[in-house]
């Protein structure tokens, strides 16, 4: 396969690629509107604490629990570029559980200080949170009790996962307000931790596949740079040493309708017609090796590309993270 075949698939496959994320990622961050769910605490009441003590029980509304008791404690946070009126919203924001896990009581317990909100059970598997005018950058934080269904285990036969992980991969979020995507799901960061968490790991913020599109793009664009700079891509081609004005000059023709245009690497370009080309004295056939110069283009182009996700992903995520930040020194470290 030529250089110029590399190219044109390579180059066929980068913009449709391209095209399609462009298309996306203009949808998707045109949109104002952009809630996100910060996980703060997950504690499993009966399975972490009340197991290792036999005489501690957990006890709710005066009667012991049995089932595996899971406290949730997280954040709702408007991160968009708008505040959110009443008349925006068509149905409010609720958290879902599945059939077999079970809602058994939910508040808010914090907010911004201009914001109203409040936290409604209604039913065993929705919570539904109603809000007023609520204004960009502000939040609520609330708490849910979960009974998760107990998994039947004995010494050989020990439970996948813990109530904690089973109750985090149920809940699901549903709504509808407009000029709005699917919430954004992220953990409140410690203060303790932010310190010490790497600034390009703290800036980053991207899933797996964003990531190796970004990475594989980069890589891409590298090895076009360098083999276009190597002389990997380029190729043969017939030329013609010649003398031009009494310069001797190796040129390269390029036939143009009825006329022959000849150039040279320095620059030079004269266009004669085919009768002219014909009657050139002492012209000599040569093999001239020209770079392939669009693999340079192609090498920035998907060098631009990869870092583009990086920077857009990583503004956002620092945006983000300073909003977490300031919500997580409430609750100390």
């Amino acid at each position: 396969m030529n250089p110029q075949t590399i190219l044109a698939v390579t180059g066929v496959l980068a913009t449709t690629i391209f095209g399609a994320w462009a298309i996306a990622a203009a949808f998707r961050f045109s949109r104002n509107v952009r809630i996100t769910y910060a996980l703060d605490q997950m504690i499993a009441l009966t399975d972490d604490i009340a197991q290792n003590f036999a005489d501690l029980a957990v006890i709710f509304r005066g009667e012991p629990v049995s089932a595996n008791l899971v406290l949730l404690k997280g954040y709702l946070i408007n991160t968009g570029r708008r505040d959110i009126a009443r008349e925006m919203i068509e149905d409010q924001i609720s958290i879902h559980v599945p059939p077999e896990f079970e809602w058994v009581d939910s508040k808010v317990v914090e907010t911004s200080p201009s914001l109203h909100a409040e936290a409604r059970l209604m039913s065993a598997q929705e919570i539904e949170f109603t809000t007023g005018l609520w204004k960009k950058k502000e939040y609520m934080k609330f708490e849910a009790l979960a009974k998760v269904p107990v998994v039947e285990a004995g010494p050989d036969n020990p439970p996948d996962e813990r109530p904690t992980v089973r109750l985090r991969k149920a809940i699901s979020f549903t709504h509808r307000i407009s000029d709005s995507d699917r919430i954004e799901e992220t953990r409140v960061p410690r203060p303790s931790r932010i310190a010490s968490t790497p600034f390009p790991l703290a800036l980053m913020g991207l899933t797996k596949l964003k990531l190796i599109i970004a990475a594989v793009s980069i890589a891409f664009g590298i090895a076009f740079l360098v083999a276009g700079q190597s002389g990997f891509m380029s190729f043969k081609q017939l030329g013609y040493s010649l003398s031009v004005d009494g310069t001797e000059r190796v040129v390269t023709p390029t036939v143009k309708k009825d006329a022959v245009l000849l150039s040279g690497d320095d620059g030079f370009s004269h266009e004669s017609s085919l009768a002219e080309f014909e009657e050139l004295f002492g012209k000599k056939p040569v093999v001239v090796t020209k770079k392939v110069v669009s693999s340079l283009f192609m090498g920035i182009t998907y060098c631009v590309f990869g870092f583009l996700i990086l920077a857009m992903h990583g503004i956002r995520a620092l945006r983000n993270k300073r909003m977490l930040t300031m919500i997580a020194k409430t609750d100390g470290p």
